[in-house]
């Protein structure tokens, strides 16, 4: 059989690694980043997760549109947004949850926003 060379043989797989760091939100605010998406770069929505005390416990870049259409109604409300910096909207979430636990959650989104938007609304 002959093969020209843009053809590829059935049995061969081609395998590209990305290094996507250069497309992660980076700013500085003082405590620890969590990427729910890989292309946080551009985010317009920043969730800052603090104790009960006030303390800053970590930062999570993400898409405010996605957010609202799948997330609990409360998101809904301008009440939510406090503030903006540099045309990103900041949101102040105080809670006892982690803030990994809150981008897992929020990663689902990113993943399947569908099925839990649709469960949110039931």
């Amino acid at each position: 059989m002959i093969m020209t060379d843009n053809k590829k043989r059935p049995d061969q797989t081609l395998i590209f690694h990305r290094n996507l760091t250069c497309l992660e939100y980076k700013t500085n605010h003082g405590a620890p980043i969590y990427h729910a998406d890989t292309r946080d770069l551009n985010s317009d929505l920043l969730i800052k997760v603090f104790d009960r005390n006030g303390k800053l416990q970590g930062c999570i870049p993400c898409d405010k549109g996605l957010i609202i259409k799948h997330s609990l109604k409360i998101v809904e409300s301008s009440a939510w947004i406090n503030e903006e910096e540099n045309e990103t909207s900041i949101f102040e979430l105080k809670t006892d949850i982690k803030p990994d636990l809150v981008c897992d959650f929020i990663k689902t989104l990113y993943s399947s926003g569908a099925l839990i938007g649709e469960f949110a609304n039931k």
